[in-house]
């Protein structure tokens, strides 16, 4: 099991809907440096076979947030651990299950952990 911290929130499936291509060109290319920036840190291999994603947000506040904006925005980081080299692909025949959950803390952040299946 690995755990990934991603010192953001994925953005809102809102925000990145109304942007020009190159906005969201430069986010996908954001999401790759932090996520990859991360696998660098802690010096991670590739799992091989299949797994479990397991997201945790990390919300700064108690605001309500919407769910749905939140896990449509995970695409681009979910992308990044393909091209980091920590899971093969992300395709269901790699990805068997994907979790969500969220907490309140003092930063905003994302927190990834990634489980093997047998």
């Amino acid at each position: 099991m690995i755990t990934l911290t991603i010192p953001e929130l994925p953005e809102s499936l809102n925000k990145i809907l109304n942007w020009h291509w190159t906005k969201r060109k430069k986010y996908k290319d954001r999401c790759h440096l932090l996520v990859r920036s991360e696998i660098n840190r802690l010096g991670l291999t590739r799992i091989k076979g299949s797994v479990i994603i397991h997201w945790l947000f990390v919300f700064d506040n108690k605001h309500r947030h919407d769910w749905t904006n939140y896990v449509s925005g995970t695409k681009w980081m979910e992308d990044a651990l393909v091209v980091g080299g920590i899971i093969e692909d992300d395709n269901m025949g790699v990805i068997k299950s994907v979790e969500y959950d969220w907490d309140i803390g003092k930063e905003r952040k994302t927190i990834i952990t990634i489980r093997s299946v047998k």
